[in-house]
């Protein structure tokens, strides 16, 4: 009986204990956001080429469409600076008044690389054989990583300071943070418009010329203080 007691008697504690721990902090509460960022330049080009047929039957097509993607790849043999992958194989019938009338057959090939004007040559050499349909530069993840980590300080000092400002204009004689959250936003691709898309596939501009630019790399800093008084 004594053991029971005693046990009875130290739940019953703790437990008083974590209710008044928890009624502490149901009021006074704020919450509040700061954000850091900074602009970081593009070191990144990715660029993502299509070869495509179309012809009489699914052979055929699929037979010129590997035949152009294994020449696009004895061009990037001896380039271990340029990262190469395929996607999105696809052979599809063609069709007029319901009638099959031929096959299409298309696959994609995404390049990228930091050797911006080595790619940039390269892609005028394989529009050859295969279509550009999309261009972009992006931060690479290891400088945008660089960023992030350089941007959580100055957003956590923001977010002290205005916690500050708040507790001293509302007469509190300081604050605590009950909860704290960080998170950061990817810089968006920028992309090259339709017209500049264009413009690369005439015999003109088979090496076009680009520019890389810069990319806003931001980090969002989010939470709830306690105002003590």
């Amino acid at each position: 009986m004594n053991i029971i007691y005693r046990i009875f008697i130290v739940s019953t504690v703790i437990l008083s204990t974590s209710a008044f721990a928890a009624d502490e902090l149901n009021y006074n509460l704020i919450q509040l956001s700061a954000q850091s960022e900074k602009q970081v330049e593009n070191d990144l080009f990715v660029i993502t080429l299509r070869a495509m047929a179309e012809l009489g039957n699914s052979k055929d097509a699929a037979q010129r469409v590997n035949a152009d993607m294994a020449w696009a790849m004895d061009l990037l043999e001896d380039k271990p600076e340029i990262k190469r992958r395929t996607l999105n194989y696809q052979t599809h019938p063609v069709y007029k008044n319901k009638t099959i009338i031929g096959w299409n057959a298309r696959q994609q090939l995404r390049l990228e690389s930091r050797k911006i004007e080595q790619l940039t040559e390269l892609v005028g050499m394989l529009q050859e054989k295969l279509t550009v349909i999309s261009m972009q530069f992006e931060v690479s993840t290891e400088k945008q990583n660089d960023a992030v980590n350089s941007l959580i300080g100055s957003a956590l000092n923001e977010f002290k300071s205005k916690a500050r400002l708040v507790a001293t204009a509302i007469g509190a004689a300081d604050y605590r943070i009950v909860s704290i959250s960080i998170r950061d936003t990817p810089p968006p691709a920028a992309q090259f418009r339709a017209a500049a898309m264009e413009a690369m596939s005439s015999a003109e501009a088979r090496a076009p010329r680009v520019e890389a630019g810069d990319s806003k790399v931001s980090v969002m800093v989010e939470g709830t203080v306690q105002l003590v008084f």
